[in-house]
């Protein structure tokens, strides 16, 4: 089903977070209700293809959020209404699941039939423990009890689930018979619950007068097939779900590398120093150094809970109010301090926490540029993964953003004006593009070490001017196709290649790789001039896709393309497939790629091999 209604009207109960560019007042113009697949999620967003084969990419505000971020870089409240419901069979089951059931059991340990159902839960949703709906009258007496747990394994139609130590039964393994028909249910509100693949019974669409489109209500069905695999942060919050979760006064934590004043719960301390050391490893892997010595941080969750006096620093206090961060740094003579102030947002505690990393490992964040673009990377780095994997507020935000910050606006030298989110996320996407792509990799390790360590001479003209034109090229394609997951390794261009004019008969021969954006063929092509071109092979969209050749499939996903580059300019795509005939619509170098979702290029496999000549 797949149908729209219009619904003109003024946005009634929500408010702009952040004034932004927009202006006027943000109107519904209308709403439309869609039913498809879940193709891909994040925070902020949902991609939804419809049973007509039409994908959608819809904005929704997830509950731990205050907004969603519109186009032009405002934040707009609107929260959704979800349901995400799942049915699984017995075997889904994964050790460390947090599971939640209902059976009769007395203080000895002892059931008294059978689960009949299996909620599984968030691990952050009830905290573990048994709960019983009356008081037994003896040991022996069974009382309903809900049971919250650690899924351990099943043992002849046993589920064997671990609780903490609590005050009806001793036991910390219970051993639960099921049903014969039972089967593992989890209902959410949270629409990061699904995964690619799932159901989506309805999708209530808001279409805004901004071009922007979020969702007001979402109804989606999971199954095994659909279930989702942990993150870094689900497995943290398994490992720390015993932990309260309760606020409490400011006090000292300390790690390997921090020395922390916090009022956060003992849960989040033990999760966000975690990640914080992560952080650190990772770093200290990429730059080949160790901090000299510990981060100083208070990261305050509320402020009125701190004694008078314990917050020093008032420029500190000021961004904690304002539900941001700041890193001082202080020398006094070899000795060099770092001290972060923050609010208690991860992200914001561990960008502030790479600027104190690189002040105590290189004794100083480099200029403005570098120090924020790097300071975003540290927040976002995983291990093994460089594919782009951000905030989707900021991946709205440069996305949309016209006109888009050129490399001359944002490699300034020197120290500048460090700016708000928006100005961080430029420096992001020039960092992560120098970081990633390995046409400017290895330049910049030894770059940003220099900078950070004020060597003479150290610039990016310096490190980069030979190729200051390719980098800009590459940077304005990587803002035009920028997503989560899109690898700047495998959209790299290849600029080494030889171009020559096909005459007379000579025909040019290339591979294409489908895990690869443009690659050259070798072909440069006049304006006007008639060329036959043919490909051979097979290649695949995903692991389990069906193979398929040049042609691709019907909605143009998988085909052989080309794009011709003359003075670094490129003329619009167009169709080669497995076999063609085409005019040359202008001059220049002939580049080829398999058609697919540039943030879609890692599970790709396979080639085929293009020829090209002069048609007869």
């Amino acid at each position: 089903m797949h149908r729209t209604y219009t619904a003109a009207f003024a946005l009634v109960g929500i408010a702009l977070l952040v004034a932004g560019s927009v202006a006027a007042q943000i109107v519904i113009q209308e709403e439309e209700e869609i039913s498809g697949t879940v193709v891909s999620l994040s925070d902020s967003r949902i991609a939804i293809r419809d049973d007509s084969g039409q994908l959608h990419n819809l904005l929704i505000q997830s509950p731990d959020k205050r907004g969603v971020a519109l186009t032009g870089g405002a934040a707009l409240r609107f929260p959704a209404e979800v349901h995400v419901v799942g049915r699984y069979t017995i075997d889904s089951l994964e050790r460390d699941d947090s599971i939640k059931l209902e059976v009769p059991l007395n203080r000895r340990g002892e059931v008294d039939g059978a689960a009949n159902a299996v909620w599984r839960i968030s691990a952050n949703d009830q905290s573990p423990g048994v709960y019983p709906q009356d008081e037994p009258a003896n040991a022996r007496d069974f009382v309903t009890c809900q049971i919250v747990g650690s899924f351990s394994r099943l043992a002849k139609n046993r589920l064997l689930l671990q609780v903490p130590r609590n005050d009806y039964v001793r036991k910390k393994i219970l051993s639960i018979p099921i049903a014969a028909k039972a089967e593992i249910r989890s209902e959410s509100a949270d629409h990061r619950a699904a995964a690619p693949g799932a159901v989506v019974e309805q999708a209530v669409v808001a279409n805004l007068n901004t071009g922007d489109r979020v969702i007001r209500k979402l109804r989606v069905s999971m199954s095994t097939a659909s279930s989702t695999q942990r993150t870094f942060d689900d497995e943290l919050a398994l490992k720390h779900r015993r932990l309260s979760d309760e606020p409490v006064p400011p006090r000292l934590i300390r790690s390997r590398h921090f020395m922390i004043q916090t009022d956060i719960s003992e849960r989040q301390a033990a999760i966000l120093t975690e990640k914080l050391e992560r952080m650190v490893t990772l770093l200290s892997k990429y730059f080949g150094a160790r901090p000299t010595g510990l981060v100083q941080a208070y990261i305050v969750h509320d402020l009125s809970q701190w004694p008078q006096g314990m917050l020093t620093e008032p420029a500190g206090i000021a961004k904690i109010e304002e539900g941001a961060g700041v890193c001082f740094s202080r020398r006094s003579g070899s000795q060099v301090e770092a001290i972060v102030y923050s609010c208690d947002d991860h992200g914001v505690v561990q960008h502030e926490s790479t600027h104190a990393f690189c002040t105590l490992t290189f004794g100083s964040t480099g200029p403005t540029w570098l120090a924020e673009g790097v300071a975003e990377m540290g927040q976002y780095w995983k291990s093994d993964e460089v594919a782009v994997n951000i905030d989707p507020m900021v991946l709205q935000y440069l996305k949309n953003a016209t006109p888009k910050r050129t490399l001359a606006e944002i490699a300034l030298p020197g120290r500048t004006s460090a700016g708000g989110w928006q100005d961080y996320a430029w420096r992001w996407a020039l960092c992560h593009l120098l970081a990633n792509n390995p046409n400017y990799s290895d330049r910049f390790k030894p770059l940003a070490i220099a900078l950070m360590t004020e060597q003479e001479g150290a610039s990016f003209a310096a490190a980069y001017g030979d190729v200051e034109r390719e980098i800009s090229f590459e940077y304005d394609q990587f803002l035009l196709a920028l997503d989560n997951g899109y690898d700047a390794r495998l959209a790299a261009w290849q600029w080494g290649r030889r171009f020559v004019p096909l005459r007379g008969g000579r025909s040019v021969k290339s591979k294409v790789l489908a895990k690869a954006g443009w690659q050259p063929t070798g072909a440069r092509l006049s304006a006007s001039e008639t060329y036959a071109a043919k490909a051979e092979g097979e290649w695949k969209l995903s692991a389990k896709g069906n193979s398929l050749s040049a042609i691709g499939e019907e909605d143009g996903r998988g085909r052989l393309v080309g794009v011709l580059m003359n003075d670094f300019a490129l003329s619009s795509p167009f169709d080669l497939g497995t076999e063609t005939t085409f005019t040359a619509p202008s001059d220049g170098d002939l580049y080829v790629r398999c058609q697919d979702d540039w943030h879609s290029l890692s599970d790709n496999s396979g080639e085929v091999e293009m020829s090209i000549q002069l048609a007869e």
